[in-house]
């Protein structure tokens, strides 16, 4: 029992960080991926080159637009994900 009870420890064993703000930073992570899940393809798309790939100026060279309607469009994205989230 007491080696369960110390590999459960382990899993939350973060000098760093208590149970209860793992547990926040997990709900956290779900809500985003449930917000991520509801916007349309061409959201997700530009939320995913711009955070993860950091591809800002390519991409809007790709689309034929300017960096500022890039920008314009990811607010928009932010403002509807922060929505969904509550």
């Amino acid at each position: 029992m007491h080696r369960l009870m110390d590999d459960n420890a382990r899993q939350f064993s973060d000098a760093s960080e208590s149970v209860e703000d793992a547990i926040l930073r997990k709900m956290a992570e779900d809500e985003r991926h449930l917000a991520l899940g509801k916007l349309t393809d061409e959201e997700y798309t530009l939320v995913y080159v711009l955070f993860f790939e950091g591809k800002t100026r390519a991409y809007a060279k790709a689309l034929g637009v300017s960096q500022v309607a890039v920008h314009k469009k990811k607010q928009r994205i932010l403002k509807k994900m922060k929505e969904i989230i509550g």
